[in-house]
């Protein structure tokens, strides 16, 4: 099997700082189709061929001998290079960019992903050791390890980029083999990788999110490669990379929904500045969305949608779940019943300071928040300090905005209503059918996998949960960052208090909620103790209030 190593530095050609500067680009790329005891891919070898041309092409200007390539890797095979590799990182300049590509097999257990060698031993699924021996694990083996080589750089900025294009079919095709669904592992995702963590100045992007299959390619590319190599490689202009995860994810969401699957592209971003793959900075750090980027999905949001699905109607929307009617508490229970009389598609997560830019530059209501490198103001994480009307102004704006966009397709189009989530609604939502303290059971000391909460990462606060630590400190997490209830819904416990559209009196006759000087926020903060993450957890504000710990997520309604 050939390896390509090398380690030379390229000169930039432009000033950044005060003078011009070398950097190093190095890159492994990694496509296993042919697997010995798993089902075999179609497509993974020619998209990691397609990779590797698009990353030495006059475009991108990777030199051949910086970038390791493997195919159909086995487990030795795949650490040895990795480690040479890593040794190669180690000696990079300062202003370097590392691109690690997998396509392949991955799979999810009990929330720890593994990327699959080909020589991953017959799995048996009532024994799942071999498969966490066998497999190698893309937080410990591969993130950490390169985040151990960025923190011995020290000075030296050094940003990575890890795309993970896996989750294409059953691997171990249980399907085929056992004639039912209902006879997989219950403890494993087959489809779809669980949320990651990435050290700073690292980006992440799956091919799809939680839960999901992507489209392998067959004779060609996949869908979710063939969207996103033509931005990696454009270059006037060049794209940030959160612009094309952007892009790729809404493309690769409109190609999925041609052939009535659900693919939704997620990514992790933890660089601390619009950056390009080149690692230059993009812009002056402000999240823009021009006015010709606003398409939408072309099709009708109806009632015929169900648990499971996604709504995701243009490029910078909040992405959707869609929730089943049906009611949680009740006798018997311990909590009061709540009832959801139809379906209703609420936000998997909080409205973003990408999203309220957006809002922003397309000439909303919305206030600038344009300081996208300040702590708490990254493009994925919550947007913060907006009042009750600001948050209620932006869900008005956005329904008016797709209501314009899909009328002028659809004549008959009805008005779009996006919203807030009432108290009933959002408390609905965040148990997912459950009854519990939280949407995963009791437990105090699982919430840093579920939540972002005031923890021993926190420090000395009295309220402080010091049974687990979720390492965000005292800080916001992007959006996504922790595991999702059973209806694919994140940081529904912690990360900020999110406003609801409740009064927090009831209304007298003939008010309305805009009448209000005191409105609900729901769900606890990075800053909140267990008590307040509970699903039952509320809190008031003044409706004009606004803090660093206080954001919101919206509702679609369905007719």
């Amino acid at each position: 099997m050939r390896r390509l190593f090398a380690h030379i530095f390229l000169l930039l050609g432009i000033t950044i700082a005060s003078a011009a500067s070398a950097a190093d680009y190095l890159a492994f790329v990694v496509g296993i189709d042919n697997y010995d005891h798993l089902r075999k891919l179609g497509s993974a070898r020619r998209d990691m061929q397609s990779v590797y041309a698009a990353l030495t092409s006059e475009d991108i200007n990777f030199p051949e001998q910086n970038v390791t390539a493997l195919p159909d890797a086995t487990r030795t095979a795949f650490l040895d290079a990795w480690y040479d590799f890593l040794q190669k990182v180690g000696q990079m300049k300062d202003g370097g960019v590392v691109i690690f590509y997998y396509a392949g097999h991955g799979v999810e257990l009990n929330g720890e992903n593994y990327l699959l060698p080909r020589d991953l031993p017959p799995f048996d699924r009532n024994d799942q050791t071999r498969l966490r021996q066998a497999g190698i694990r893309l937080q410990d083996d591969i993130l950490m390890k390169f985040g151990g080589e960025q923190t011995a750089l020290k000075d030296k900025n050094l940003i990575g980029v890890f795309i993970i294009d896996a989750c294409r079919e059953d691997p171990f095709d249980f399907g085929a083999r056992l004639g039912t669904d209902e006879q997989r592992p219950t403890d494993s995702n087959l489809f779809g990788l669980a949320p990651v963590a990435p050290p700073s100045s690292v980006f992440v992007m799956y091919s799809a999110g939680l839960g999901q299959k992507a489209l392998d390619g067959g004779d060609n590319n996949t869908v979710f490669l063939s969207e996103l190599l033509p931005l990696l490689r454009s270059k006037n202009p060049r794209l940030d990379l959160a612009e094309i995860a952007q892009r790729v994810k809404f493309k690769v969401y409109q190609a999925a929904l041609g052939r009535r699957l659900v693919q939704t592209p997620a990514y992790y971003d933890q660089l601390l500045y619009r950056q390009d793959i080149m690692g230059r900075r993009a812009g002056n750090d402000t999240i823009v969305v021009s006015s010709d980027s606003f398409a939408v999905v072309p099709r009708s949001i109806s009632n015929d949608l169900g648990r499971g699905d996604e709504i995701l109607e243009c490029k910078f929307c909040p992405l959707l779940a869609v929730i089943p009617p049906g009611k949680v508490g009740g006798e018997g229970t311990g909590i009061p019943e709540i009832k959801l009389e139809r379906p209703l598609a609420v936000g998997r997560h909080e409205v973003t300071n990408l999203q309220w830019n957006a809002c922003v530059d397309l000439g909303g209501p919305c206030k600038g928040k344009r300081n996208a490198t300040k702590e708490g103001e990254r493009p994925q994480e919550p947007v913060t300090n907006v009042s009750w009307k600001e948050a209620t102004d932006f869900a008005k704006w956005l329904s008016t905005m797709l209501t314009k966009k899909l009328g002028e397709s659809d004549a008959n189009q009805p008005d779009v209503i996006y919203r807030l989530p009432s108290e009933r609604e959002w408390e609905y939502a965040a148990r997912a059918g459950t009854v519990t303290a939280y949407a995963f059971g009791n437990d105090v000391k699982q919430l840093c996998q579920f939540a972002n909460g005031a923890d021993q990462s926190v420090g000395s606060l009295a309220w402080v949960n010091y049974t687990c630590n979720d390492h965000f400190g005292r800080k916001t997490a992007p959006v996504g960052s922790f595991k999702p209830n059973a209806w694919k819904i994140h940081d529904m416990h912690g990360n900020v208090w999110e406003w609801v559209s409740d009064c927090s009196t009831p209304l007298a006759a003939g008010a309305t909620p805009e009448s209000c000087s005191r409105h609900v926020a729901r769900g606890g903060s990075w800053r909140s103790g267990s008590g307040s993450l509970r699903s039952d957890s509320r809190i008031e504000f003044a409706t004009d209030h606004r803090r660093s710990t206080l954001g919101f997520r919206v509702a679609r309604e369905l007719r």
